[in-house]
């Protein structure tokens, strides 16, 4: 999904899909010893099997993001195919004309994904089982496929009979590989079991773990995206209880939500536009926790983010995105605890999206010793006038909100300095989202200055993704003028020439 496109839909959180774990120690009793995991399997990050998760999405892979995809060891893909609701004990695609996955390039293995609905009905009403496996045999014929996966979020007290659902489901569709999507809580619930009896995998869904509480969020304290606390106490449970080959998924994207003062949820934005939020000028930071990837933003007035989506005074904005460290962690944890892959939810985008490319996970797998540092160089062609900013190396550079504190305060700046005499003669932003120039730029309040004044120029951006260039519109200098480069009020660097 591309932040940068597309209009915006408001949608309440799945109460069913809330799994809430109890964090507290167990109260005065020993555990017994560790016998390990119970599927038997321990590795490192970097031997996990990778896959990915594509949902709502009719087209096929695109040449480079197949490309992109085998560079990162993926080679496994849980498309989302349809819905299926039962209405008046009569089972039945919510959409008019349901999608098959659409096939895959060579090198990958297409799982495609059925997903019921999240209600206590689909698997409450055990008469209507039997018409279920024939449904999704009729459709599972339709489609050329060895595997097959269930995505349902069934509430723990009904574990036993959804394991009877499941039943049906293999008796009469017969799939090779029966895949089933678990919540986090379910590996010590009565009926898991069985659940295990019915799968020949389980992927675990490692987000969504608790409920942000409404005088928390009104206290400006908010749940991160990848909550390692609650996967740190979950995790053991899998490793004790769990006998079949098991996958985590866990999440790759950012979330933004909106909330009242009183820190009830109104809904997340999907589909929003990353630079229009990051550089709004009708939004304020409030406070951040940059550990946890999370920012808080307040409207100054009734503020428009995009078509559809208009947030007034009273309301408050939480950004929550992916942090590299964390999902590390998790890796980890989660090859200790006898994962046998992870599954990154939804699909890493070559270029970017809401969360980290396929380079930038593979190189947080393997544990590379730069740790997540990107590799950036700047270019300059005096022919063609055009300023390149390039990332080079595999990590990305992640969607910055609160700047540094310097002339512009939000996103990334490359700052661009031609030294004490004003040399620029013209400089466009192009890609960039905006460029300012400024004289005394090194004082505490730096002064805006027109081109013909200026001793530095400041590039603003959001983002820059791993195997990704931003380039300026024309730049052009007085002749013999010598320009260097820095980020972040780094260290200062050279502007190579190129032709």
């Amino acid at each position: 999904m591309n932040p940068r496109h597309g209009r915006v839909r408001m949608f309440r959180m799945r109460a069913a899909a809330a799994a809430i774990l109890v964090l507290g120690p167990a109260a005065c009793s020993k555990e017994p010893a560790d016998p390990g995991p119970a599927s038997g399997v321990r590795g490192s990050p970097a031997e996990l099997t990778r896959a990915c998760w594509v949902w709502h999405r009719k087209a096929p892979l695109s040449d480079a993001e197949a490309d992109h995809l085998r560079a990162a060891g993926v080679n496994r893909i849980y498309w989302h195919s349809a819905d299926i609701v039962l209405v008046s004990n009569i089972w039945q695609f919510p959409q008019e004309n349901p999608d098959f996955a659409p096939p895959v390039p060579d090198g990958f293995e297409r799982v495609p994904v059925l997903r019921l609905a999240p209600t206590p009905d689909t698997a409450a009403t055990r008469g209507s089982f039997p018409a279920l496996g024939k449904f999704v045999a009729d459709y599972f014929r339709r489609d050329p496929s060895a595997a097959l996966q269930i995505d349902y979020a069934c509430p723990d007290s009904l574990l036993p009979l959804y394991a009877e659902l499941l039943g049906y489901v293999r008796a009469s569709a017969k799939p090779g590989h029966l895949s089933v999507t678990a919540l986090a809580g379910w590996a010590t619930k009565p009926g898991f079991d069985l659940i295990q009896g019915q799968a020949d995998e389980i992927v675990v869904l490692f987000e969504g773990l608790r409920s942000d509480l409404p005088a928390d969020l009104a206290a400006g304290k908010a749940i991160p995206r990848v909550d390692l606390q609650a996967i740190r106490a979950t995790l053991p449970h899998w490793r004790a209880h769990c006998r079949k080959p098991w996958l985590a998924g866990l999440p790759n994207s950012s979330q933004l939500s909106v909330f009242d003062g009183t820190g009830h949820l109104s809904g997340h934005a999907r589909e929003w536009n990353r630079d229009a939020l990051v550089f709004h000028p009708g939004l304020e930071i409030s406070h951040q926790a940059p550990d946890e990837g999370t920012i808080w933003l307040v409207p100054k007035n009734p503020a428009t983010l995009t078509e559809g989506l208009t947030v007034d005074s009273g309301q408050r904005v939480v950004l929550r995105q992916p942090v590299g460290r964390a999902l590390r962690e998790c890796a980890r944890l989660a090859s200790e605890a006898g994962a046998t892959g992870v599954v990154w939810s939804p699909m890493p985008e070559p270029g970017g999206g809401t969360g980290f490319t396929a380079s930038h996970l593979t190189a947080l797998l393997r544990e590379d010793p730069s740790d997540g540092a990107p590799r950036l160089n700047v270019t300059h062609s005096a022919a063609t006038g055009l300023l390149t900013l390039a990332n080079e190396g595999p990590f990305d550079l992640s969607v910055r909100v609160a700047g540094d504190g310097g002339s512009s305060g939000r996103g990334w700046q490359l700052e661009i300095d031609a030294g004490a005499d004003a040399a620029f003669i013209e400089a466009r932003p192009g890609a960039f989202v905006r460029v300012i120039g400024f004289t005394a730029p090194d004082s505490p309040e730096p002064v805006v200055a027109p081109v013909a004044d200026a001793t530095r120029r400041a590039y603003a951006f959001a983002a820059l993704p791993a195997a990704t260039v931003l380039e300026s519109g024309s730049l052009r200098l007085r002749s013999g003028s010598a320009i260097r480069w820095r980020l972040d009020r780094g260290e200062w660097r050279d502007v190579e020439a190129v032709p």
